[in-house]
């Protein structure tokens, strides 16, 4: 057995397994310790003909049997270190989905996103109503068997496949019912054209859930896809949060924030308390990296943003302040969200990016120089009204010395007028 870091692995490629969308498929190939995640990806996709490599990456599990993504520019070396040398494996996945994957130019990238969605319905990723559900296992039979043979194709043929993640008798006899019924002719590719049609309209395409609870222990989900932050109660969704909505997204220490503005009248700050135990379930690097990605290889879907942008830059501040608080639990469960209402105004809802940077340093400026400065400035007139004010009590204080000397040499009870004249003269 040998580690990274020995000096028999310094100079030698370093071979690994990839397993391919279909379990049974898998790739030999090998790497050096300075290479970057990019080599190994490229290399991958064009041993499967892959022109359209954006949509894919290498998944892998670490010693703590946690998930996580091969950066493409990150030595491949310095994450997965603490990994053995001679049991490396990766997997080849879908890491960004496409919003209309059935209008792909290639026909193996579409291919490829099919057996992505075959796996996300069979682990229940790609989440649906029994209907649903029927109608997605009817298209893969149509896919995979052909036109229905009652020669072939007798009793239960369906349970021989596993299709769905909880495939009960009467969902195989309503697949049976509709391969044998509606998708007489249909060809292989045609039905894996309209399989992504129906896949990618569902609220649960391209989301990976993570659970989390709330406070009362409820179940819910929480994933990202190309729309945005979405969560999830059972198979009701209950939130969602497209990316223009987005305003930004940030760490502070476990705690994942983002910032989003929902309209007009609202703006909230959705909180994750991500544990170490759980870190790759809410990748930072990832969903940010979703974003930009998906926005690169999408012009419609910067259009859209940029107009919003600017639409939404002359808009008055929002009024409403709601903190929802997403505590990651390890255990299966749902966010914690807790509403708390403030009161502000005279703000803009969203600022350009010249000054968001100087925001800070402008901040500074006016929350403590400024109190400085005019602080002084008071002082300094404090001072000068003593020494120059010719009010009565304050000439009188400041001329003390002076008048006790007069009242001792020329000061007379009869002429007390001489005295408050003396107090108001500047000769002294």
């Amino acid at each position: 057995m040998m580690k990274f870091g020995s000096k028999n692995s310094a100079n030698t490629p370093i071979k690994c397994t990839i397993r391919l969308l279909d379990d049974n498929q898998l790739l030999e190939s090998e790497f050096q310790i300075n290479e970057k995640g990019s080599s190994l990806i490229n290399r991958i996709c064009e041993q499967l003909d892959l022109i359209e490599k954006d949509y894919f990456g290498l998944r892998y599990v670490d010693s703590k049997r946690q998930r996580h993504w091969l950066e493409p520019s990150k030595s491949i070396f310095k994450q997965i270190r603490d990994m053995e040398a001679d049991n490396i494996l990766f997997s080849f996945r879908v890491k960004f989905y496409p919003p209309n994957p059935f209008r792909l130019k290639e026909d193996i990238t579409r291919y490829q996103i099919y057996l992505q969605l075959k796996r996300d319905l069979l682990h229940g990723r790609l989440y649906c109503n029994t209907s649903e559900a029927a109608l997605l296992g009817a298209y893969i039979l149509q896919a995979e068997l052909g036109d229905f043979n009652p020669e072939e194709h007798i009793d239960n043929y369906v349970s021989e496949l596993k299709i769905l993640l909880k495939q009960t008798l009467q969902l195989e006899e309503k697949m049976m019912d509709i391969h044998k019924n509606e998708l007489k002719g249909k060809s292989a590719a045609e039905m894996e054209t309209i399989f992504l049609k129906k896949a990618c309209v569902l609220d649960t395409y391209g989301v990976d859930p993570h659970a989390v609870k709330d406070q009362r222990g409820n179940q819910l989900y929480l994933g990202i896809n190309h729309t945005g932050i979405l969560t999830f109660q059972g198979s009701k969704k209950m939130n969602h949060f497209s990316w223009s909505q987005v305003q930004k997204i940030n760490f502070e220490g476990k705690m994942f924030i983002i910032h989003i503005i929902l309209n007009e009248d609202q703006r909230i700050k959705v909180v994750t308390n991500t544990s170490e135990e759980y870190n790759t379930s809410i990748d930072s690097s990832n969903q940010i990296d979703n974003h930009s990605v998906l926005e690169t290889l999408l012009e419609d879907q910067e259009i859209i943003t940029s107009k919003i942008e600017q639409e939404v830059h002359h808009e008055e501040t929002l009024n409403d302040h709601l903190l929802i608080d997403f505590t990651t639990m390890v255990t299966d469960g749902s966010p914690l969200i807790q509403s708390v209402s403030n009161q502000q105004s005279g703000q803009k809802h969203l600022e350009t990016t010249a000054i968001r940077n100087n925001g800070s340093s402008l901040s500074f400026l006016r929350q403590t120089l400024l109190p400085i400065i005019f602080a002084l400035f008071m002082m300094v007139l404090v001072v000068v009204i003593i020494l120059e004010s010719d009010f009565d009590v304050i000439a009188t204080i400041r001329k003390s010395p002076e008048i006790a000397a007069f009242k001792k040499n020329y000061y007379e009870p009869s002429k007390d007028f001489l005295l408050q004249r003396f107090i108001r003269s500047k000769i002294f």
